[in-house]
């Protein structure tokens, strides 16, 4: 599966940076976080060769602080002696607009968004142009449920964090510009919390 972003351990460490050397008052603070990913892949036969697309979204939301999403759209060739020859690849993120995964983890539903799209190589990057992302997850199996803790030193602090959540692999139908996809992906939503305490 693609892209599992890691939030709490990013949480952690920029709480261990800003820690005082002195010591302080303890620190705790919860929240949550959303994410949904998607991929599709299809094929056409052309001339003895295969004409290959590759597609995935991801979406990712942390609190009411910010609410993104990502593209990428990859076009390739594969020859009839199984060379391999790229023919296109454009991506970019940008603001989700209502990216939202159910309580339950039994869908998710992000609404038009519009992505600045780039093309990029060992040169570097051009304007691909704008596209307009939406899509909807729907679970293909009861959502499983999961939870977890841990610890960690650093210096004269003390960091905790502990998390519940539930995650569930689904069906997807996206809309990227004029075209529509159905694929595969999944769908996760977590509660953590995370404290700090310096001696």
């Amino acid at each position: 599966m693609r892209r599992l972003i890691v939030i709490l351990t990013t949480v952690l460490l920029l709480l261990a940076f800003a820690s005082p050397a002195a010591a302080a008052a303890p620190i705790k603070d919860s929240g949550s976080v959303q994410q949904a990913s998607a991929f599709v892949s299809s094929c056409t036969e052309q001339g003895g060769n295969t004409l290959c697309t590759d597609v995935f979204v991801d979406a990712f939301s942390f609190e009411d602080e910010f609410s993104d999403v990502c593209v990428g759209i990859s076009t390739y060739v594969i020859r009839a002696n199984g060379q391999f020859r790229p023919v296109s690849d454009v991506s970019g993120c940008g603001p989700a607009n209502g990216f939202s995964v159910a309580s339950d983890g039994s869908s998710a539903v992000i609404g038009a968004s519009e992505i600045q799209l780039a093309s990029c190589d060992e040169r570097g990057c051009t304007d691909a142009g704008v596209v307009t992302v939406e899509g909807s997850w729907e679970a293909t199996s009861a959502p499983t449920p999961y939870s977890g803790k841990a610890t960690f030193k650093e210096g004269t602090c003390t960091f905790r964090q502990s998390w519940t959540g539930v995650r569930a692999e689904a069906a997807t139908s996206l809309s990227i510009g004029d075209d529509s996809y159905a694929g595969d992906g999944f769908m996760a939503r977590e509660e953590f919390t995370v404290s700090e305490r310096c001696r």
